[in-house]
């Protein structure tokens, strides 16, 4: 059997939702259901800087889940600019003796579940592809959607148009396209040996539903998320 960690980046300093991974969401945190969403996997590292977070891990552990540990986030590998794979470098330097696979799950997607992480590790053993990558489909690149920015200053911002204003296809004229949602991403030790970076090389999609990818980067997404779990 392959042997497949999770990576839970969960560091302190969120600037837009203070204390976003211990946020609650339908009576849950979102680091608690993220720890939930890896039950499939052999070992959950949860890379933090947070003693809350810690406390999650320690609470884990007591109660006898000794396949969740706790990663100490270096204080370079916590900045608003680190990189995720810095992060997944020194995890793996700590426990990846053995690793087939990794899976990252970054707690800001409290709809993905643990049936999406199977699905994932399902995909990159069945067509031996290097990573995996979900992504929110079921959606079209319509010009009126995608075509316009904003000019102007705050105070009398307009619609610019970036084409033809007199030319609106039909929507099931426009191209299906898929956005990442950064909810799963999932790929082999090798892969990552070799490119140092958890997307490329054969990449293939985990496709999911909006309702279930998404993402909680502002207050706003929060109280929809929590709306929904309700």
């Amino acid at each position: 059997e392959p042997r497949i960690v999770a990576l839970i980046p969960a560091r302190a300093g969120s600037v837009r939702v203070p204390g976003k991974n211990l946020a609650d969401v339908g009576g849950k945190s979102l680091l608690v259901r993220a720890i939930e969403s890896s039950r499939d996997c052999d070992t959950t590292a949860v890379s933090t800087d947070d003693q809350a977070a810690r406390s999650v891990v320690e609470e884990y552990r007591r109660c006898g889940s000794d396949d969740v540990v706790l990663h100490e986030r270096k204080p370079e590998h916590a900045t608003d600019t680190a990189q995720l794979e810095d992060v997944i470098a020194d995890v793996l330097a700590q426990h990846g003796e053995g690793v087939d696979a990794i899976v990252l799950l970054q707690p800001t997607s409290p709809f993905r579940t643990a049936a999406h992480v199977a699905e994932a590790l399902r995909i990159l053993e069945t067509t031996g592809c290097d990573s995996v990558v979900s992504v929110t489909a079921n959606a079209r690149l319509h010009p009126s959607r995608h075509g316009m920015m904003w000019t102007g200053d705050h105070g009398g911002r307009t619609y610019r148009t970036m084409g033809n204003p007199r030319v609106r296809p039909r929507s099931q004229e426009c191209s299906e396209y898929a956005e990442e949602n950064g909810a799963v991403y999932a790929f082999t030790r090798k892969h990552w040996d070799a490119r140092r970076n958890r997307m490329g090389g054969d990449m293939r999609a985990l496709v999911m539903h909006w309702s279930e990818a998404v993402d909680v980067d502002e207050p706003a997404d929060l109280e929809a998320a929590r709306r929904m779990a309700r």
